[in-house]
């Protein structure tokens, strides 16, 4: 491609000639060269006018930086491969980090070693931080979590249909190890086996605990029947913890607060033993009360517990 400092030589003017004068040259020696029957000089003419009256864009001036070699290719190519494949190269790594996102949630997740499932109608501030109180209790535990299914005293909350399934799946495929239920919930599931018998747990509490502190928990015994895996023998299946109010502590409000451990849990001693710690670590979790619920506090035992209704 002829610069125009080329174009100004072969039409034979100074650089920065004023374009008329330009024209008027071109005009002479193109007469010239069509009289000499000059195919080639009128060629190189015609190329150098057009450069200087900005007919043909001149390339910019090649960056010697971009000859060099990157990865097998110089930098002048990628730029070129980026300028026509931008849009296919930034899905690609779209896609590319998606996927990689997915492969290390997928190596990195764990699965709870220690499920507390909360089950009725119930108000619980922070979900992680419920789940990381029992770090407390069991420090090697190394995923601790909460899982809820909220129900409506009435059974008519719109959102009662969602969480009457999620309870079934709690109680009867979940993994949960310790429970808290509302009373409506306990009544609806006391006779399927799903509750492991406390007469011995509650033995323990009763030899801990202060008289004081054990007076405000209510055992619910059930005769649960052979249909449901039982013997007909009255038991301990509940402990209704409400009055001791230790479950605000983990920022739970609900009445009553009637703690069971499931007969689905993976470890049944530790089970027994976090409704046994739970119970015992009540001067640390009336303490937590205050900064969970500023003032006036919740009161879960203020109003009567709701009559037991079957679920819809």
């Amino acid at each position: 491609m002829m610069d125009k400092f080329e174009a100004y030589r072969v039409i034979g003017l100074p650089e920065g000639a004023p374009r008329n004068e330009i024209e008027a040259r071109y005009t002479r020696l193109v007469k010239k060269a069509h009289a000499e029957n000059d195919t080639e000089a009128m060629n190189r003419i015609s190329q150098a006018y057009d450069v200087l009256v900005d007919r043909v864009v001149l390339p910019e001036p090649e960056n010697p930086a971009m000859q060099r070699v990157v990865f097998g290719k110089t930098l002048k190519t990628w730029a070129h491969l980026w300028e026509y494949n931008r849009i296919r190269i930034l899905v690609t790594a779209v896609i590319a980090a998606l996927v990689i996102s997915l492969i290390v949630t997928i190596a990195t997740n764990r699965d709870p070693d220690f499920k507390l499932g909360i089950i009725g109608d119930h108000y619980l501030v922070d979900q992680e931080a419920a789940a990381a109180y029992f770090y407390r209790l069991f420090p090697d535990l190394e995923a601790p979590a909460v899982e809820t299914a909220y129900i409506s005293r009435d059974g008519t909350g719109g959102y009662d249909a969602a969480g009457v399934q999620k309870a079934l799946i709690m109680l009867s495929y979940g993994e949960e190890d310790l429970l808290v239920v509302d009373r409506r919930t306990f009544d609806q599931y006391k006779d399927t086996g799903v509750f492991v018998p406390l007469d011995d747990t509650f033995g323990r509490l009763a030899s801990t605990l202060p008289a004081s502190r054990l007076e405000a928990l209510v055992p619910i015994r059930h005769a649960l029947s052979e249909e449901g895996g039982g013997d007909g023998t009255e038991r301990i299946y509940g402990i209704d913890a409400t009055k001791t109010r230790v479950m605000l502590g983990l920022g739970l409000v609900m009445e009553p607060s009637i703690l069971c451990v499931s007969i689905k849990s993976r470890d049944l001693p530790r089970s027994h033993d976090a409704l046994v710690r739970l119970l015992e670590d009540a001067d640390y979790l009336l303490d937590q009360i205050p900064t969970l619920f500023p003032s006036p506090t919740p009161d879960p035992a203020a109003s009567p517990t709701p009559a037991a209704s079957p679920i819809p």
